[in-house]
């Protein structure tokens, strides 16, 4: 594999087109090989296992940025083939976000059905336990879980789907959309939703802005990978710097270079 500098690659008359990715990070031992040159799916348990302890104490969704995978693997159309195959045979599910078009939320589907599953009761002693304060499980939600979530591979569904195919009826979707699992996307489709993952979101976006400003603040505006990570972060880091450094990198909006004192990040298009 050859040094990369940037996420573009010149092309004749001084056009740029989006290249393959490469990221160095073999040189500061950041990322371990075997996940820079692995699976997909190994990519994903990384990324997801470098806040795992801040998802589970802030009841927040395991979620992995499409894109950071970007940062991770070495070859962006192996990430692409990737997840369109986990996605076909029902591994993970892609959720649409806020934050741009090509930036999406996945989940492996395992992950997402217990965490939908922890916003209910498991029992009638739970629903009337004053501590927990949880709803029990609505008919709809179990079958929109059993039959949906295992069967449907779009990151979107429509009325035909629901109400034609699986005999749900309009009450049912509205009861979905109140528990965050559809959102509107126009007459008669709905998005595939994660329930509160705004929480996740603004933290995101919040981590971005505090990591960005850091290196903004450099003389050059540019700062060494392990000088980043030695510091102390942002209040507004929540996920943890290296997730952070994988949203941005794999987003464009870090570009990486190798130097002598090794990976520099640098802001792109500053």
């Amino acid at each position: 594999m050859g040094k990369r500098v940037n996420a573009y690659g010149s092309i004749a008359g001084g056009k740029k087109t989006k290249a393959t990715v490469y990221i160095p990070w073999q040189s500061n031992g950041m990322v371990p090989k075997n996940i820079i040159d692995g699976s997909v799916r190994s990519a994903l348990v990384y990324i997801c296992g470098l806040c795992s302890s801040y998802f589970q104490h802030e009841r927040l969704p395991k979620v992995v940025m499409k894109h950071q995978l970007y940062s991770v693997m070495a070859s962006r159309t192996e990430v692409d083939q990737g997840i369109s195959k986990l996605r076909e045979s029902g591994d993970i599910k892609l959720f649409k976000t806020s934050l741009g078009q090509d930036q999406y939320c996945v989940m492996f589907t395992t992950d997402y059905i217990e965490y939908v599953q922890t916003k209910f009761a498991s029992s009638k002693s739970d629903a009337n336990n004053d501590d927990i304060k949880l709803p029990a499980m609505p008919k709809c939600m179990t079958k929109f879980l059993s039959e949906i979530v295992h069967n449907t591979h779009s990151v979107s569904i429509d009325k035909n789907c629901l109400i034609t195919e699986n005999n749900f009826k309009d009450s049912d979707i509205t009861e979905l959309v109140k528990f965050g699992v559809l959102t509107v996307k126009n007459a008669g489709s709905w998005w595939l939703s994660i329930p509160n993952v705004g929480q996740f979101l603004k933290h995101l976006r919040k981590g971005r802005q505090g990591l960005v400003q850091v290196i903004r603040r450099t003389k050059y505006k540019e700062l060494s990978c392990t000088e980043l990570k030695s510091r102390k972060a942002p209040a507004s880091v929540k996920l943890g710097v290296e997730y952070h450094i994988h949203d941005l990198v794999g987003a464009d909006l870090l570009t990486c270079r190798e130097s002598t004192t090794g990976v520099l990040l640098r802001i792109a298009n500053d």
